[in-house]
Formats: structure tokens, sequence, C-alpha cells
């Protein structure tokens, strides 16, 4: 078990669904959309967050088959018989969940004040404070720091290449805990339709540079590569010396392949374009028919550089 609190409790969006999955097997993804009114990405995290309670609870899990319909155990039924006390309105996050996501908060929101994590989080003002110094603790090794004014709210503090390290790794954090990736949807303020339209273009990127992204990185890619070019709009340049030359990374194909993540961002600084191509070379990849006995020593060259 992982935890009391965790195995206890599910979203009543989610047990909604799975309500409906219990009671209609024979119902499609295409029907929940329609039913329920959401997304296609929200059912998908929805039928995630399912299936991390079942497996939590010792229940089989929801198969999703690749027609859109679904593969329902009937030993489920028995779920339906007493929900009253696997349901919540919302998922009250323990202390650790609630420390990355004011963190994420910070990231990829601005102007947040006392009234913005209590609403957000569902906790008293005391409690949010107190995780505030937790949070404070926790990036001191980027060499960031919280502050507050009357003015601006909460906000980070720091170099920008620190705060996207920041960002990175607390996305990853995020990803690994209870509905992970339903989390970071629901904190997060960017559009729907901005981060279908940058998966979209990943795959498109896929194709491409011939390469296949882990699911973990096309999960958390269009989120993070979202929140830094909402941050470029607001202002949050990168600034630091490349270490590598311009030569080396303009002339790969992930360089040119950023045009698809850009082209609706105006003319990015030179550094910024860089920076996602980094992000691109950086990224894990299940398979690769792009890189050549020739080309793997020039790419390592690089990303030794680089870091």
């Amino acid at each position: 078990m992982k935890g009391e609190e965790k195995d206890m409790y599910l979203d009543k969006r989610s047990f909604d669904i799975l309500e409906e999955l219990i009671r209609n097997p024979n119902v499609s993804s295409k029907d929940l959309e329609e039913i329920k009114h959401l997304s296609r990405r929200q059912i998908k995290y929805s039928i995630e967050k399912v299936n991390n309670w079942l497996a939590d609870n010792n229940y089989p899990t929801i198969t999703r088959l690749n027609n859109g319909n679904f593969i329902i155990d009937q030993t489920l039924v028995e779920i339906l018989t007493d929900s009253s006390h696997i349901v919540t309105e919302h998922y009250i996050p323990s202390e650790n969940e609630r420390v990355l996501l004011i963190l994420f908060m910070l990231l990829s929101q601005d102007d947040l004040s006392l009234f913005h994590f209590t609403n957000a989080l569902k906790v008293s003002n005391v409690t949010v404070l107190n995780d505030m110094k937790l949070a404070k603790k926790k990036i001191q090794k980027y060499d960031l720091e919280i502050l507050y004014s009357r003015v601006d709210g909460y906000q980070l503090k720091g170099e920008e290449w620190n705060q996207r390290n920041l960002l990175h790794d607390i996305a990853q954090e995020i990803r690994e805990v209870y509905g992970g990736i339903s989390l970071i949807q629901d904190y997060t303020m960017i559009q729907d339709e901005k981060i279908s339209a940058l998966s979209f273009q990943l795959e498109k990127i896929e194709e491409i540079l011939k390469i296949k992204f882990t699911d973990e990185k096309m999960q958390l890619l269009p989120f993070c590569i979202g929140i830094i070019l909402e941050r470029i709009e607001r202002g949050k340049i990168i600034e630091f010396d490349y270490q590598i030359q311009f030569k080396e990374l303009s002339g790969t194909k992930e360089y040119e392949a950023t045009e698809h993540l850009i082209k609706d961002h105006g003319d990015l600084p030179e550094a910024e374009r860089l920076y996602i191509t980094l992000q691109l070379l950086a990224t894990n990849v299940f398979s690769s028919d792009l890189l050549t006995p020739y080309e793997v020593p020039q790419l390592r060259n690089v990303l030794y550089e680089t870091l």
C-alpha cells in the first residue's frame, strides 16, 4: 500500500467514469466524451486515475482496446454497493505533493496570492504557509528562493536556467505520484488546445527525426515546453554563455525540428531556440534511425560540453 490517503479516495469525476463503465461495459471512449462532456485527454487521465486506485485496492484494472472499447471485470460491480467512503469532490494531496504543486504553480503562473494556493489545494492558510517553508528548503539546492510582495504576490527568484531545471525535476516528481499527469493537467493554466497542439507537433518531430520518444517524455514535454514558451512571453528569458559553438547545434535536425514547436510564437531569441533544441537532444527515445556511427561521437561531445 502507498498510504491510506492515496488508497481511499478517488475524485468524483473519475468515479463517475468508473461507475459508467461498470454499469455500461459496452460504452466506448468516444461515448464517454459525449456523455461526460469531457475531452479525449481528460477521459484518458481519469482512466489512469481509476486504474491507479483499482490497483492500489487490489481490484482488476480496466483495459482500453485499440478500437476505443473497454474490458471491465465483473468483480468491479461490488464497488458500487458502497461508494461513499471512496469518493471525494477533490483529492486532497499529501504534504509532499502539496509542496510539489506549490512549486509547479510558481513556475507556471504569476501574481499568486495565499488565496490562490488555499483555493487550489483545498487546505487552510496555516497549512499552505507551513508547506511554503518546506518548498523554500527544497529549492535551496537550485539557488532559488520564494519571495512575497503585496504587488507581485509569491514569486520564484533566481536564474532562469535554474528555474527551468526545477521545472523539469518537479514535473517528473509529480508524474510519479498518484494520478500525477492528471495533477499536472489540473494545476497548469495552459489551455487544453495548446497542449494538444504541442503534442501533435512532437509527434511530427518524431516522424521528421525518425525517433520514438518514451511515453514518459511524451507526457511531460508538451506541458514543460508549453510552460517555457509562456515564461518567454512574460519576459523570462534564459541567459547563459553557450559552451557549444552555434554551428554545432544549428546544423542538427533537432534544431530544424524546433520550428514546429515555435512557429506560433513569433521570433524567439536565438538562445531560446537553442535551449529547446537541447531539450530534444536530451530527450530519452525508445528507438532511432537517425544517428549514424559518424554522428554519435559528435552528439556525445555536444552533450558533454553542454553538461
